[in-house]
């Protein structure tokens, strides 16, 4: 079966109809050169100087005073937030030290009940440092258990002018060594059972955290927030 013929005219048209947009007569008449049927589609020069200059328009980029501006306000914005991260940090640098604190004298209490000894939680108070200690029976002295370990940077062994004191301790103050006998029982230095053991720091902003050990051998965390002692863990 043959296709059925046009005239070369008429496939024109039809090349010119199925393309993605009708072209004008005037304009296919301007476009297709003489002695052939194929039209050649040119951009008219009203149209050439629109596409220019929206390219000028796009390869401008941005001028020093915008430059200056947005930096100007990228400062504005980080003067702003800078009190609000100093205070986040020194939050978690007190709340870490107590988290060291009662991971330590947990530490202390278990290691003197496994070794049916003393444990002891040793603190330099002016130093801002503390070790965990054991009580050696045959040299009947204390033996480091680990290193010494530092108050984070900022914090120290503090209460302030606190006067009420966290837990069971009364009057408030800092307990320097916080010794366990074999049972994880808080012993004073005679040996008799005392509820009276307290750490106290703050991060020099007001922030103030304790850390004591009740007669029963439990370990809390305290918070002072509004006049009170408010128990943290």
């Amino acid at each position: 079966m043959t296709s059925p013929a046009f005239p070369k005219s008429a496939s024109a048209e039809i090349r010119i109809e199925l393309g993605q947009k009708a072209i004008p007569a005037h304009i296919r008449a301007e476009c297709t050169p003489s002695g052939t049927d194929q039209p050649s589609l040119s951009i008219p020069a009203s149209q050439g100087s629109k596409h220019q200059f929206s390219s000028r328009i796009s390869e401008r980029g941005v001028s020093l005073a915008e430059l200056v501006l947005n930096v100007a306000i990228v400062l504005i914005l980080a003067s702003m937030s800078v009190p609000t991260v100093t205070r986040t940090i020194q939050t978690f640098r007190v709340q870490a030290d107590a988290r060291r604190l009662y991971s330590l004298l947990t530490l202390a209490r278990m290691r003197a009940a496994a070794n049916f000894t003393k444990g002891e939680l040793s603190s330099s108070v002016a130093g801002g440092t503390f070790q965990v200690m054991l009580y050696n029976n045959g040299s009947s002295s204390y033996v480091n258990e680990g290193g010494i370990q530092n108050l984070s940077s900022g914090n120290s062994f503090s209460y302030g002018t606190i006067s009420a004191p966290a837990g069971t301790q009364s009057p408030i103050s800092e307990s320097a060594a916080i010794i366990f006998n074999s049972r994880g029982i808080p012993v004073d230095s005679g040996g008799t059972p005392t509820g009276n053991y307290a750490l106290y720091l703050s991060n020099g902003s007001g922030l103030y955290y304790a850390v004591t050990v009740s007669i029963t051998g439990t370990i809390n965390i305290w918070v002072y927030s509004g006049g009170n002692w408010t128990k943290n863990i």
